[in-house]
């Protein structure tokens, strides 16, 4: 019985790739409606593939664990390989005979496991969930490959700062605050005046307010009074330490990519529960005295200058996820998470605003896979128990 459905499966996963993309421009409307339902259940069925395999080769802890019926399963696995029988002109970069090898891994995993081999289950688990993982995220960029050309290169001080490698431009470039920002000149008038991100006092006497210290990120966020309706996020330049080896520019870089996919996904599904901080990256201009020669040395390339998103205090932020999350913000929730990669989805990164929406702020952390579990054990018995049903099923 599982070889036919193996077979099944080859078969709908071989279909060759006969229409391009643009051709689904020409389609009628309904057709495209269509399309776009069936490819969002169909990553959101592949993100919980994506979770489960990953339960299953590094198993968590039983009070987090969301259990999958073998029927619940074999569903999620019919959704996606019932999108690519329907439109394989939508398959891009990463091969489809991948779902079919991962669909063999996983099952081989299982067979494994009832002979208690677990080193070879645990071997196939762990292929199965990386191919699964591949497909994901590729289809992610391909959802969002419309959206890429939007964003505006461009040019000021920037690209003219010899100091700053090409790649490093290259990297920094989507998100550079643009000339016509408000604050723009504001940053500007504060920087040029003074070594601000010196050191703590220097930050202090150039205005700004710091209201929170990361931690883990060794980021400053702060307020100023020049700065009506933003925070900055800023490393000064006596921290020397890297979170994970990786340069502070990179991290800001990471947390504009983030909020530019959550935005993208709210606004394509009609979010109406959660929002996201806009972020841009500012390059902090060198300093020069009347001979024009640098007198500092910039450890720190940039900061990042972030929407206000008006927060609660901590402990009605957690209250808020107790008491005020219904199915209608876990349908949604459970529809950035798929679509939008990411990981760490915990309250402190979901914050409840005076508003009454949950906003994302700190989106900075690269994919390992849709994190689903961060955030259960702050609901309600209720909405855990509804959370689960969604992963289990892909979604509604």
């Amino acid at each position: 019985m599982m070889r036919l459905k193996t077979l099944g499966i080859y078969y709908l996963l071989t279909i060759s790739n006969v229409a391009s993309l643009h051709a689904s421009l020409l389609w009628p409307q309904s057709h495209q409606e269509t399309l776009f339902e069936e490819e969002s259940h169909s990553i959101q069925a592949l993100a919980s593939l994506v979770f489960h395999t990953q339960q299953r080769q590094d198993p968590i802890s039983d009070s987090q664990e969301v259990t999958f019926s073998e029927e619940e399963i074999s569903l999620l696995w019919d959704k996606v390989s019932h999108y690519l029988h329907q439109f394989p002109q939508q398959i891009v970069q990463v091969p489809c005979e991948y779902l079919e090898k991962a669909y063999l891994h996983y099952y081989q995993a299982k067979e494994c496991t009832l002979h208690q081999q677990d080193k070879q289950a645990q071997q196939h688990a762990t292929l199965a969930a990386h191919l699964l993982l591949l497909l994901w995220e590729d289809a992610i960029e391909k959802e969002d490959s419309s959206l890429l050309y939007s964003r505006r290169k461009r040019m000021t001080d920037f690209e003219h700062d010899s100091h700053i490698p090409y790649l490093i431009k290259s990297k920094i470039r989507p998100y550079l605050i643009p000339s016509n920002h408000p604050m723009k000149p504001r940053l500007d008038g504060i920087f040029l005046q003074s070594y601000a991100t010196a050191n703590s006092k220097a930050f202090r006497d150039a205005g700004f307010i710091t209201i929170d210290t990361g931690p883990r990120s060794f980021i400053h966020v702060a307020r100023h009074p020049l700065l009506p309706g933003y925070l900055v996020k800023a490393y000064l330049d006596t921290e020397k330490r890297k979170k994970y080896n990786k340069a502070s520019w990179e991290w800001l870089v990471l947390r504009c990519e983030g909020a530019y996919q959550i935005r993208s996904v709210i606004q394509k599904y009609k979010i109406k529960h959660f929002v996201v901080a806009k972020k841009w990256i500012y390059p902090i201009p060198l300093v020069y005295d009347s001979s024009h020669k640098e007198v500092r040395c910039r450890h720190h390339l940039a900061l990042l200058l972030v929407t206000d998103m008006n927060l609660v205090p901590n402990s009605r932020n957690y209250y808020a996820w107790y008491h005020y999350i219904t199915t209608e913000h876990l349908n949604e929730l459970y529809t950035i998470i798929s679509h939008a990669k990411g990981s760490s989805y915990r309250p402190d990164n979901i914050s409840y605003n005076k508003v009454g929406k949950f906003a994302f702020i700190d989106t900075e952390y690269p994919s390992k896979g849709p994190d689903f579990i961060s955030i259960r054990k702050y609901l309600s018995p209720e909405m855990q128990n509804y959370w689960s049903h969604l992963i289990r099923h892909g979604g509604i």
